[in-house]
């Protein structure tokens, strides 16, 4: 319990001190505000974060290139078969996530074809459009504090290539159990509550990671008192 105390603290420490994490905290929550009660389908924010995940991928690709570059004329060699084993494999991935997120969001609460259900969104994608919008320049933003704050100087590829896979397995976990509770309780803004809440929190704990390392260089850097 005094684990789960201090990592509620910092969350709370990160909201409050930190304006950053809260935007972060908004740009997360709003997905799950607009299924409660702006009638997004439950499908709509599986594909949205769905989404998000390729761009998590994309922003790895320029980190590793980053990486890759420092390494010298031996790093770019690397890179060049390190980078595209990871756009085929990370991408298979993200293959797997759409068709699950489809067959769950359309098949558990859609009275339709899942891929119907999908297709539809993505007609209507102008409506979640700004959605992910904010959700991408979070991630953006954050390469840019990778720059920033120096840390491709002691990153690794092969470790900067296996980054996001923890991200994306606490996503499907998370929607797992989201699935168990729509199952449970027969009402699917549950089941996305849960998802996005989780999400959210993963988040929120990542950001506050974040800038606990930027503090630590900001502090460590000749000069600075």
């Amino acid at each position: 319990m005094s684990g789960l105390a201090v990592f509620l603290a910092n969350l709370l420490r990160g909201l409050w001190a930190r304006p950053p994490v809260l935007v972060v905290l908004a740009l997360n929550l709003l997905p799950v505000l607009g299924v409660m009660w702006w009638g997004w389908s439950a499908l709509a924010l599986l594909l949205l974060y769905w989404a998000e995940n390729v761009v998590v991928g994309v922003v790895n690709v320029l980190k590793m290139a980053v990486v890759a570059v420092r390494g010298g004329p031996l790093g770019v060699i690397e890179g060049l078969f390190t980078i595209p084993f990871f756009v085929i494999h990370y991408g298979l991935f993200c293959l797997g996530h759409l068709v699950f997120a489809t067959l769950l969001g359309g098949g558990l609460t859609q009275n339709q074809d899942p891929f119907v259900a999908a297709l539809g969104v993505w007609e209507q994608r102008a409506q979640y459009g700004w959605s992910f919008a904010g959700l991408a320049a979070i991630h953006l933003a954050g390469f840019v504090g990778w720059l920033r704050a120096g840390d491709w100087r002691d990153t690794q590829l092969r470790s900067q290539m296996a980054e996001p896979y923890g991200r994306i397995i606490v996503m499907h976990l998370t929607v797992l159990l989201g699935a168990a509770l729509v199952a449970w309780l027969g009402w699917p803004p549950a089941g996305v509550a849960l998802l996005g809440v989780l999400k959210t929190i993963y988040e929120v704990a990542a950001a506050n990671r974040r800038m606990d390392r930027a503090e630590k260089a900001r502090t460590a850097a000749p000069g600075v008192t």
